[in-house]
Parts: C-alpha cells; sequence; structure tokens
C-alpha cells in the first residue's frame, strides 16, 4: 500500500516537472520582443523555399529577428523536412503576407510535449522522461525552436527515436511491437528518422544508425525479426540510401567546395603535427602547402581559386588515416571535440532583439538549465564525454554478454553510435570551422545520454532499496510465524 501511494506521488511530481519545464520553454519561445537564435546568413536554406523572405540584418547574428515578409513559395525547390515544416505552417497561417518566427517554433515545442506524453502514455519509465525533458528544455537546444534553421527538425526526431526505443518496441515478449499499436510503433520510428535524416546532409546518415542499432538488437537478443518487422528494416534501409543522395544529387542544397576546402585548411592543416606532410599526402601542391588554416567563406578568392581543383578530389577515406595514425591530430581533435561539448551556451548568434543586444552579442541562460548543473557537477573530470561514450560502450557490451538487453540499452546504443559519428561528420566533413555550430547534434546526443544513464542508475538504486527492505519484511514475517509456532 506505501509502496503505490509513493509510486503515484512520484509520479504525480515528475509529471508536474515536465509541465513546469515544457511551460517555462514555451512561454520563453512566445515573448515579445522575440527570442531564438539569430540568423548568420543561414536562415535562407529552409525561407527561400517556404517562400519567406529574409532581409539582411545591420549586426548579422547578433539579435533576432521575429516578423518576415511572404513571397511565392517553392517547397520542391529545395526540400527537406524544415523547409517542409516552415512552408506548411506559413500556409496554414491565417495571414499570409507576413511570417511570425514564433508560430513555427510553437510547432517544434508542441511536437516535443507531444512526443514526451505519449510516451508516458505507453509505458516509457516516468523519471527518465522527465531527465530528457529537462536536457530538451535546456535553452541551448530549445531555442532553435524559434529559428530558420535545419537543427529544430532534428531535436524532434532524435528525442522521438529514443522515446520509442525506450519503449522497447523490440522485445519479443512484451514490446509494443507485439502488441496492438505494433504498426503505429513502427511507422512512428520510420517518421522520426525522415524528419531527422533529411534535415540537412550533415545528419543524412540518422537513417543508417536507426537501423543499424535496430538490427544489432535483433542479433543481441538472439530473437529473429517477424514479417512486419522485416519491412521495417527493409524500408528504413531505402531511407538511409536515399538520405544521403538526395543531399548530393536531389533537391538539396549542398557546398561541396566549401565542405572541401574547410576540411584540409580548416581541419587537418590546424591540428597535423606535420601540416606540409599531411597536405602533400591529400594530393595538394607543393606552391599550397605552406598555406595557414583558413576558412572558405573568410579566405580571399586568390587563396581559393588555385587549390580548389586539387581540394575536389579530397579522399575522405586519406583524412580519416591521417587523423588516426598522427598522435597529435588525433589528441587535439579529441581534446577540441570535449572542450565544445562541456560548454554551457545557449548560441553564439545571440538570442535577443537588437534593442536588447547592444554592441556584443548575448545569451539566454537561466540557473537551473541541465548543462548549468552539468558544468558544476561533470565538467571538472578530464574528457568525461569521451569517458561517457567508452564507459556506456563496456556497458552495452556486458549487458549484451548477460542477455539482459532492454530498451534503455537500445537508447543507449542509438546515443552512443549517433554522438561518434557526429564526430567524424563534423571533423571530416569540415574540420573545426564553426565547430560549435556544427556539433550541435553531438551536444544533443551526449547530454541525453547523460540525462539517461544518470535516470537508469537512479532507478536502480530505487528498486534494489524497495526490492532489500521487501526482503527483510518477508524474512521479519517469516520469523514472527516460526516463533508464534514454537
Amino acid at each position: 500500500m506505501i509502496g503505490t501511494v509513493l509510486c503515484r506521488v512520484g509520479w504525480s511530481l515528475a509529471m508536474a516537472g515536465i509541465l513546469l519545464l515544457a511551460g517555462r520553454a514555451g512561454m520563453t519561445l512566445l515573448r515579445e520582443p522575440c527570442v531564438g537564435v539569430a540568423d548568420n546568413l543561414d536562415y535562407w536554406r529552409v525561407a527561400r523555399p517556404a517562400g519567406i523572405e529574409v532581409p539582411a540584418q545591420a549586426k548579422q547574428g547578433y539579435y533576432v529577428v521575429c516578423r518576415y515578409e511572404t513571397s511565392e513559395a517553392e517547397p520542391l525547390s529545395s526540400l527537406t523536412s524544415p523547409t517542409l515544416i516552415a512552408w506548411l505552417t506559413r500556409a496554414t497561417a491565417g495571414d499570409d503576407r507576413t511570417f511570425d518566427l514564433r508560430r513555427l517554433g510553437l510547432i517544434y515545442w508542441l511536437s516535443t510535449l507531444a512526443v514526451l506524453f505519449v510516451g508516458l502514455i505507453a509505458g516509457a519509465d516516468v523519471l527518465l522522461v522527465l531527465i530528457l525533458a529537462w536536457v530538451l528544455y535546456d535553452p541551448g537546444y530549445f531555442l532553435f525552436f524559434n529559428s530558420l534553421y535545419a537543427d529544430p527538425a532534428l531535436i524532434v526526431g532524435l528525442t522521438a527515436t529514443l522515446i520509442v526505443l525506450l519503449l522497447d518496441p523490440f522485445d519479443p515478449v512484451t514490446g509494443s511491437c507485439r502488441g496492438r499499436y505494433a504498426a503505429l510503433t513502427l511507422a512512428s520510428l520510420i517518421v522520426a528518422a525522415i524528419l531527422a535524416g533529411f534535415t540537412k546532409m550533415q545528419y543524412a546518415t540518422f537513417p543508417g544508425i536507426v537501423l543499424a542499432c535496430s538490427a544489432l538488437t535483433f542479433v543481441v537478443r538472439r530473437s529473429r525479426p517477424r514479417r512486419r518487422e522485416y519491412l521495417f528494416l527493409a524500408a528504413l534501409a531505402v531511407i538511409a540510401a536515399v538520405a544521403p543522395v538526395h543531399f548530393f544529387y536531389g533537391a538539396a542544397p549542398r557546398f561541396l567546395d566549401a565542405n572541401n576546402f574547410n576540411a584540409v585548411f580548416g581541419g587537418i592543416a590546424r591540428v597535423s603535427s606535420n601540416p606540409a606532410t599531411a597536405l602533400e599526402a591529400l594530393g595538394i601542391p607543393p606552391p599550397h602547402l605552406d598555406q595557414q588554416p583558413r576558412d572558405y567563406f573568410a579566405a580571399p578568392r586568390q587563396v581559393i581559386e588555385p587549390v580548389m581543383p586539387h581540394v575536389r578530389e579530397l579522399s575522405r577515406v586519406r583524412l580519416a588515416a591521417l587523423y588516426l595514425t598522427d598522435y597529435r591530430a588525433f589528441s587535439r581533435t579529441a581534446k577540441e571535440i570535449h572542450a565544445d561539448l562541456s560548454r554551457v551556451r545557449t548560441h553564439p548568434r545571440g538570442n535577443y532583439s537588437r534593442t536588447e543586444s547592444g554592441p556584443r552579442a548575448r545569451f539566454h541562460q537561466t540557473r537551473t538549465q541541465f548543462s548549468s548543473w552539468r558544468s558544476r557537477l561533470i565538467n571538472p573530470l578530464p574528457l568525461w564525454s569521451h569517458l561517457l561514450l567508452a564507459a556506456s560502450m563496456l556497458f552495452l557490451v556486458w549487458r549484451s554478454v548477460r542477455r539482459q538487453w532492454s530498451g534503455a540499452d537500445t537508447g543507449c546504443l542509438f546515443l552512443v553510435s549517433w554522438s561518434v559519428s557526429q564526430f567524424g561528420v563534423v571533423v571530416l566533413g569540415e574540420g573545426f570551422v564553426n565547430l560549435h555550430q556544427h556539433l550541435l547534434g553531438a551536444r544533443l546526443g551526449v547530454d541525453l545520454l547523460l540525462g539517461l544513464s544518470a535516470g537508469r542508475v537512479v532507478s536502480w538504486a530505487v528498486r534494489s532499496l524497495a526490492s532489500a527492505r521487501g526482503r527483510r519484511a518477508r524474512v521479519y514475517f517469516h520469523s514472527r510465524q516460526h516463533l508464534e509456532r514454537r
């Protein structure tokens, strides 16, 4: 009786915590003047196909503009999931002449809230959902909802994927795929993979990672998928193949020259123990071996144009080998990534209106946000982010050997795989240019993994304590019975 009452009280408190976190985030997104993540010459990738006119700002990236004029939309000209969402948001608005950024932010906010509550209703651990909500509604993430970047769609898709995996849809006995809503569960996972995988080129590996983690779950459990699950894996395989093709050859924005130039001169040239030798190994001729590390969009054209014919032939396999065989390059890369993951920030572009911004960019931060607590408690540990990933993989191997795999293990495997893959995609794709912006997906994955791990430890401790008290009660009861018989 007492255990039931405590369980209900804990569930009610967790629900109240989720509503409080979500409510505060929603009020922040709807406030006037507008708060969000400011444009840094990148809004056009989503705005232009959706028919939203983004004017140049006097202080680009310092303050948030909330209202925009509209024009004729052509969503198929650069089809991505954020573009489609922005176009639908604009199309369903009452006034088609102007676009309010907060309307789009509200759509993303409602989507995340719906995902969390559906997870609770479907049976996800309420403590885990509460901690995940604490991570998700950190200003460093939810303020992206009030923006025209591609990242908000990734945040929603990543959250939805993790919640579905926590429900353990591939459990051969009690999983949701064996029950009444089997097809709906698998379909929601496919929708989440499409939403995240078709945001921008950097995130095109998302469906493939979901596919790999789902297939590996069947292997670890030594269970055979049913027909419905085979169809799910096949559909996910098609999506995993189409997403990269869409961004390399389809109607999606791509900047291959900038990517290649930054990967060489903004990447390996910055951290290599011998930059000239590294550039020569990548096929860069002698006249350009003494180039200083540069950003494609900041370097003079007379520097870029002579070297571009050689940079276009860049081999990412050879580039990866240079990082792996050069200890100095590898260690400096690991430290750069960890330093960025450990910072407490919303976004360096600024989060305030023009009047509030002043001469310098400002950030919207609160003392209770997840990253602030993480900074105080975890950041003093050296390289904690890499240690967390390594420890999580060792724990998952141990769970698979003991054949105790659960949905939370699949979720951890997904977050580890996603974060590590983003490290590789970012460094090999564009080096260290705008590392703080490109590591957003990896930062979210590591923070969610940290929250999920902490929640599992607390849940295990509570269950162990309850089990120990139950055993003591049973021993006491049996001892009393024995004494009474005597």
